[in-house]
């Protein structure tokens, strides 16, 4: 069972301790010449912490990959800043790269190295599983951003010696991670070590890791629908009807919560928010979100009880101009500059009442970052079924209880929707259909931009708007993938090009393996 908020909270501080200890020890871990298998490794259950942490991201990652290009592009959030380039289609290239960047050699490099540690010890057969989940997640996260990615041969300099990694085709990837996924969870079993505390997510439960792995199963598996529905129809029935089946209830979501302490135990996202103050860069929730949960192309006929707590107005000087969500207003994406200095100023003194993610509340240093969360999993479930496949249960079911799961599992974050305010607003949303229940978790993935974004390409829903910014690098259009970093072309030039004439240009506009018209 999920532990209490307050024991994940202790939990996270001991880890903490342990993570300092291995980031004091462990700095300079290219360079230390031992073998990665022998006795005077630090310990797994420490690098295992390291590596959820590092995966949870930091400040740097989460504001250039999934707040700038996967949250903006996809119309969660918009700035009042010409500088968020995935809001306008353009390119910088500090920012396309920075999720590549600290990925690789950070969660990547330590997953990868705690697998080389535990795999061939019979005693740490779960912690082995738990670690192959962990690193399926991290590498689907980059695949599905990038598309052909170095992933067989990643991670391996200093374990292998493997400096210049090929790039996989997306197609490979995604059935060695099916297939990873499938062995894991048919691995674990109790009795055998865990990584315990040290295990953010589950404390070392072996049933939920189950749980977990099982639903990563089915993410992926709906993600082949387009490109081949029999696989991803495998996939999807095995996973649900896999020992443990798929997460149950929100107990199950997988979820790191952070602390308000220095370094890598912040929630990146709150770093962002808060690092920059008020008025840094002006983010803002995006106008189309922002109607979407005022149902307001339906004279705010059902207005979604969640917008009161995901949003606040805010007043120049930090305190909250107005409660009253019918006079929220979220900001255009892709918009000029000119439009920003005559319409938008925070210094305007006719300050329009644009509305910001609630910093106190939702996106705050101590705040979870939701990997995978059981209403998504009702919502894949949702989509089965529509589609007919062998699922238990039926569309519209799994399709209300994945909006019901989405706002209670808003008591994370410190909220409470009433269960009368959800059942109005369920008994008002249009019913169970292929659009309204990519929209629902499209709602319910705010500040998971990664997979928004990813499923938003998937299904085309809910229908968007794409910005025409002048100077794009997309022809006006929500761009279909993230260029590779400026650096890989001189660095791993061969498996660079490789991947290239294989996959389409590397440009904002070619759709990867998944990603079919």
């Amino acid at each position: 069972m999920k532990l209490t908020f307050f024991k994940i909270t202790k939990r996270v501080l001991i880890a903490v301790v342990a993570v300092f200890m291995l980031q004091a020890c462990d700095d300079g871990l290219t360079d230390i010449n031992v073998n990665p298998t022998q006795a005077d490794q630090l310990d797994p259950q420490f690098k295992f912490t390291r590596a959820l942490l590092q995966t949870s991201e930091g400040r740097f990652e989460s504001w250039r990959g999934n707040l700038i290009h996967a949250s903006s592009m996809i119309q969660h959030l918009s700035s009042l800043t010409t500088a968020w380039s995935g809001d306008r289609y353009t390119i910088n290239t500090e920012y396309t790269g920075a999720f590549w960047n600290s990925m690789y050699p950070n969660a990547v490099k330590t997953i990868e190295d705690v697998i080389a540690q535990v795999e061939d010890d019979p005693e740490m057969v779960n912690m082995y599983s738990q670690a192959r989940i962990l690193r399926v997640f991290i590498y689907h996260r980059l695949t599905d951003f990038y598309g052909d990615i170095p992933y067989s041969e990643a991670g391996k300099g200093f374990i292998e010696g493997i400096s210049n990694p090929v790039y996989d085709p997306q197609e490979e990837i995604y059935r060695d991670m099916i297939n990873e996924l499938t062995e894991a969870v048919a691995a674990l079993s109790e009795g055998p070590l865990t990584f315990g505390s040290n295990d953010l997510l589950f404390g070392g439960d072996i049933e939920q890791w189950r749980r977990f792995g099982n639903s990563l199963k089915l993410r992926l598996g709906m993600r082949m629908s387009n490109v081949d529905p029999a696989a991803a129809r495998s996939a999807v029935e095995s996973a649900v009807n896999a020992p443990g089946g798929v997460m149950q209830n929100n107990d199950d979501i997988a979820w790191v919560n952070h602390v308000d302490q220095s370094g890598i135990n912040r929630y990146g996202v709150g770093e962002v928010f808060h690092d920059f103050g008020l008025t840094g860069h002006n983010f803002a929730l995006s106008e189309t979100f922002v109607n979407i949960l005022l149902d307001a192309e339906n004279g705010n006929a059902n207005v979604d009880p969640r917008l009161q707590h995901i949003g606040r107005v805010y007043n120049a000087d930090g305190s909250v101009r107005t409660a009253n969500v019918l006079e929220y207003q979220g900001v255009p994406n892709g918009l000029m500059a000119a439009e920003i200095s005559n319409n938008w100023s925070l210094s305007d003194a006719d300050l329009k009442p644009y509305v910001m993610p609630n910093r106190e509340g939702l996106v705050n240093y101590d705040k979870p970052n939701i990997f995978q969360s059981y209403a998504e999993v009702r919502f894949l479930l949702a989509e089965a079924a529509e589609r007919g496949w062998n699922v238990p249960g039926d569309a519209q079911t799994h399709y209300e209880a994945g909006i019901e799961a989405a706002m209670q599992h808003m008591n994370l974050y410190g909220f409470s929707i009433s269960d009368g305010e959800i059942q109005e607003y369920i008994s008002n949303v249009p019913a169970a259909d292929l659009e309204q229940i990519a929209t629902q978790k499209w709602i319910a993935l705010f500040l998971n931009g990664y997979e928004a974004y990813a499923e938003w390409r998937r299904t085309g829903f809910p229908v968007l708007t794409p910005v025409n910014f002048p100077g794009n690098e997309s022809n006006g259009q929500i761009p279909r993938r993230i260029i590779y970093p400026i650096q890989e072309p001189g660095n791993n030039r061969a498996n660079y090009e490789a991947a290239v004439s294989r996959q389409g240009p590397d440009l904002l506009t070619t759709r990867m393996w998944w990603d079919v018209p």
